[in-house]
């Protein structure tokens, strides 16, 4: 018998908003612009315009996924 490679599984809907919701808050919680706002001022008016999730293979049992953000003020998060 011949050894293929495996296809990757889909992601289920619960699987991507997890996913994708706990990496969204990192780059905006990590941003040094935020940090000189006044507490709540910089999350009432910075909003997500934009993201997409890029899914790679990078072994038979692992794969990566990399979320990208676009505010409405134009940062870019990868």
């Amino acid at each position: 018998m011949k050894k293929g490679r495996k296809t990757a599984q889909p992601l289920t809907r619960r699987q991507l908003v997890a996913a994708a919701g706990a990496a969204a808050s990192l780059p905006i919680a990590a941003s040094p612009v935020l940090a000189t706002q006044p507490s709540g001022a910089a999350e009432r008016s910075l909003r997500v315009e934009e993201m997409s999730l890029t899914s790679m293979r990078v072994s038979e049992r692992t794969a990566w996924m990399f979320v990208h953000l676009r505010t409405n003020r134009g940062h870019v998060a990868r």
